[in-house]
């Protein structure tokens, strides 16, 4: 099973930036039957400029180190862990039900912003949120995240239209 860290406020220039003229280009395409990674969202930031792709083992070092220290309020399993010697605390967070998470790779780099290219390396259900040193809570960014899903799907729900006979019936 491979693991992928993602530090959070790393910026990627998806979609900001007055130069960037164009949408980038994202290709999707299956891996097959490849085993689901284990994501972790990091609260941290990791400076990294055209320099070499790094890659570690962190099922050996990360997730050797994740222990469950207790339940939130809705009794699910809260984890600790530490990165660089920081102490984490984070939960595993589910996608909801008719969604999917994709993780993207930069296919081409270029420095305009408007010829980027991204393919897909993996697809995931679930990832695991961590901070530092205290407990994720519902009133986190990223928790908050799902409720605007939640949120959509309500906006955007058919509504069946009342015919005109009995709007007619229902006015004084």
């Amino acid at each position: 099973m491979r693991t992928v860290l993602h530090a959070r406020g790393k910026n990627t220039g998806l979609g900001t930036g007055a130069a960037m003229s164009s949408a980038p280009i994202i290709t999707l395409r299956s891996n097959g039957d490849a085993d689901e990674p284990v994501l972790h969202l990091l609260p941290c930031k990791i400076e990294l400029e055209n320099g070499p792709r790094v890659e570690c083992e962190t099922d050996a070092y990360f997730g050797a180190s994740m222990r469950e220290v207790g339940t939130d309020e809705g009794g699910q399993p809260i984890y600790a862990a530490s990165f660089r010697g920081r102490p984490l605390m984070g939960v595993e967070l589910s996608l909801p039900q008719s969604y999917a998470g994709v993780v993207l790779n930069e296919a081409h780099h270029s420095s305009d912003l408007s010829n980027r290219h991204f393919g897909t390396s993996a697809r995931f259900s679930a990832l695991y949120y961590w901070n530092l040193q205290t407990p994720p809570t519902p009133s986190d960014k990223v928790a908050q995240c799902f409720t605007w899903v939640d949120l959509a799907e309500a906006l955007h729900a058919s509504v069946p239209l009342e015919n005109s006979t009995e709007r007619q019936q229902k006015q004084p």
